[in-house]
């Protein structure tokens, strides 16, 4: 897809001494310093899952900067892409992975919950037939070290609507409402035991 250039740096981390050995040379590190996409698109599908579930991101237009090989430093990015047909995701923010620590802001519009079915269907006891996510606020992740507990925060607001279940062996309509509406989100986990609060709540059926 038509992209701005990017544009690289690489750099040894320092310079080894005479004489030094193998085992003392620093490693080198790539730098990438900014790299611009513009119609993308990109393609998924899971073949471990039955039904395989396919996923298409198109429209990928952003910029990511700063992205050190190692991962220590942190890389600022600012990303959009629309999902299936019509849902669209919008994440600006920076992340780094080494230690894992990110903090972005998400906007995810009318996401088609359906596509991701057969993930769904292996916890629970129903059909999904329908549903649209979307969602607006921060999302903080951490690792302080490999092995440790993952910890996820979110802060902002949540939105499911169109949900339609069907109950997984008469196929009788078992939930469904047209827009569920969830407001001041506060959310942690990671540590047991997970906290979430929701500050107001609406529903429409």
């Amino acid at each position: 897809s038509p992209a701005a250039p990017a544009r690289f740096a690489a750099a040894a981390a320092g310079s080894a001494a005479p004489g030094a050995t193998e085992s003392t040379t620093p490693p080198w590190k790539v730098l990438l310093k900014e790299a611009s996409v513009a119609r993308g698109e990109l393609r998924l599908e899971d073949l471990a899952v039955d039904p395989n579930v396919k996923l298409r991101m198109s429209a990928i237009t952003g910029t990511v900067g700063n992205v050190v090989s190692d991962g220590s430093q942190r890389t600022e990015l600012a990303l959009r892409t629309r999902f299936g047909s019509g849902g669209t995701l919008a994440v600006n923010g920076g992340t780094r992975w080494n230690p894992l620590a990110s903090d972005l802001r998400v906007d995810a519009r009318s996401l088609d919950i359906a596509a991701v079915r057969p993930y769904i269907a292996e916890r629970l006891n129903a059909v999904l037939a329908s549903a649209l996510l979307s969602a607006r606020g921060n999302v903080a992740v951490n690792q302080a070290l490999a092995g440790s507990p993952l910890k996820v925060a979110y802060k902002g607001s949540g939105r499911l609507a169109n949900l339609h279940m069907l109950d997984a062996r008469s196929e009788n309509d078992l939930l469904k409402w047209q827009v569920l509406d969830l407001e001041q989100i506060n959310a942690k986990i990671g540590e047991p035991p997970p906290e979430v609060t929701v500050g107001k709540v609406s529903l429409a059926d």
